[in-house]
């Protein structure tokens, strides 16, 4: 018997910052089937904080997910990367 009750429904890509000045979290636009799925989203994502923040962004894959890392010239570290909706709290 199949029991998807433990799968997740998609991934939802999710930019936080780490450490330096706090900002609200960044959410991508769509759901995706598998986390490797979300790797051009989650670029693309990195790169326009990137480019915001006038910093640099690192593309590494942790544990066979894609995940990026992004400094800016202001001293925020973003981590991006896709997660499943059960792993967000979010407030409306």
């Amino acid at each position: 018997m199949l029991n998807l009750k433990d799968e997740p429904v998609g991934y939802i890509v999710v930019a936080e910052t780490l450490l330096g000045p706090t900002a609200d979290p960044l959410f991508g636009k769509y759901l995706h089937h598998a986390a490797d799925c979300a790797a051009f989203e989650l670029r693309d994502m990195a790169v326009d904080i990137a480019r915001d923040g006038c910093g640099t962004a690192f593309l590494v894959d942790v544990g066979g997910e894609p995940t990026a890392l992004v400094v800016t010239s202001n001293g925020q570290l973003w981590g991006v990367r896709a997660r499943s909706p059960r792993e967000l709290r979010v407030e409306l």
